[in-house]
């Protein structure tokens, strides 16, 4: 409660240059468009009536005053808050109860008075008063503390957007505060664009924990070792996607990123890319690639223009499993062996052309129509091969599954220049080139 006389008159005046809110006057919204066109209006008629407040060199109370006054030319008055008032007590009396704030700007500025830190937080560095816990902030603001603690929340962990959503009430504290705690989680494991659309509201809560739970299942640490990759992209296959596509603006995904030589289409256009790796020690060789399982592909429906991939082609790179280096492992150049140990589950590198070959794609490739637009483009990087003196039509399967299963319309056929692995003792039987191909989605 306030006792005593709150302010001493002085003399002095503010100019524009000199509008410098306190901190303590910045826990409280600024105010809106129409309220501030308001307040100009009545200072034209009248002048400034209510003279503004100094604390600490600072405006204490009437930023807007001073601002409006400044702006329209006008004697400003200004007053010293006198010795031994509370500084803290006094503007929050002055902007909570004058402006009848709601319950989330309330929350707001009780949460920034909170001195006591979480894990060593705080604003202690706002104002040198006492210190005070969440239950005091709480108890000052007539508040439950929860509701004090989710709004610490949207304040460390959300967005200024979302800040701003909380004070004008289009978005409660609560529902805040869950969007913030994904957020942060979200971060945690290198999911930017899951921060970015729940903060935004793009993406509810809920449906961003399911999303981030799955990163989190294959998270990849900092200090994962990056491992070779026997079978990058062939030199012209990314400038091949980019002709395929135009200009952009699209948002491309690769689930089957190996080394993330994808995220080059971004030099070659307005593409927005995401990347999608099984194999922890590939995932690693880029930052923007997530090490995850495509066949629960942690983005929301419709979320992707394009998605362009090479999945492996079953081809002899995958015929041996992992039981140490076979003698001959620099002429076979298999998955496992450029890896240097046994590929994780799920993993097609791993499996020769065949039914579980077949199965994983058919899962990863529900997930890619998923999360394609309607109307989206698939560009499969593909290859057949020689096996026991017959040709695998590796690449016409993969064509077959999306025009049958999926209504898919090949729109173009592109062949791209490879001499694959001459090094290998059937190097004689492998079939020269790639093809790239364009299918439109219905």
């Amino acid at each position: 409660m306030l006792t005593g006389k709150a302010v001493t008159v002085t003399t002095g005046e503010v100019s524009a240059l000199e509008v410098v809110p306190h901190p303590l006057a910045q826990r409280y919204r600024p105010f809106t468009e129409d309220e501030y066109a308001a307040l100009v209006g009545d200072i034209a008629a009248y002048g400034v009536r209510v003279p503004v407040v100094l604390f600490e060199g600072m405006i204490l109370d009437g930023v807007h005053r001073a601002r409006a006054a400044a702006q329209l030319g006008v004697h400003c008055p200004t007053v010293e808050l006198a010795a031994g008032v509370d500084p803290e007590a006094f503007v929050h009396s002055m902007n909570a109860r004058r402006r009848h704030l709601q319950t989330g700007e309330l929350a707001l500025a009780a949460a920034a008075s909170v001195t006591t830190a979480r894990s060593g937080g705080g604003d202690q560095g706002a104002w040198d008063g006492e210190r005070r816990t969440v239950a005091d902030a709480a108890a000052w603001a007539g508040l439950g503390t929860t509701t004090v603690s989710e709004a610490r929340t949207v304040l460390e962990d959300g967005c200024a957007e979302l800040v701003d959503d909380v004070r004008s009430g289009a978005v409660s504290v609560k529902e805040a505060a869950s969007r913030a705690r994904v957020a942060s989680r979200a971060r945690i494991v290198g999911v930017e664009r899951i921060a970015d659309r729940v903060l935004s509201g793009d993406l509810s809560a809920s449906r961003a924990a399911q999303l981030v739970a799955k990163v989190e299942d294959h998270e990849v640490g900092v200090d994962s070792e990056v491992k070779p990759h026997p079978a990058v992209y062939t030199e012209g296959v990314v400038p091949t996607f980019a002709a395929l596509l135009g200009p952009g603006p699209l948002r491309v995904l690769d689930p089957f990123a190996g080394h993330g030589h994808i995220h080059e289409l971004r030099e070659l256009g307005d593409y927005e890319t995401a990347a999608v790796e099984i194999q922890p020690g590939w995932a690693a060789a880029h930052p923007d690639t997530l090490c995850a399982d495509s066949r629960e592909l942690p983005f929301d429906a419709d979320e992707f223009d394009v998605v362009a991939t090479s999945p492996a082609y079953g081809n002899r790179l995958a015929d041996f499993g992992f039981s140490g280096p076979p003698v001959d492992a620099a002429l076979r150049r298999s998955y496992a062996c450029s890896y240097g140990g046994p590929l994780v589950e799920g993993n097609a590198a791993a499996m020769p052309f065949g039914a579980d070959y077949k199965a994983v794609h058919e899962q990863v490739y529900a997930e890619v129509v998923r999360v394609v637009r309607p109307g989206g483009v698939v560009l499969l990087n593909v290859k057949d091969f020689w096996g026991d003196c017959d040709h695998v039509g590796v690449a016409g399967w993969h064509l077959t599954h999306f025009v049958s299963c999926h209504g898919a319309e090949i729109t173009f056929t592109v062949s791209v220049d490879s001499d694959g692995w001459t090094g290998a003792d059937n190097s004689q039987w492998h079939l020269a080139g790639e093809w790239v191909f364009r299918l439109q989605l219905p």
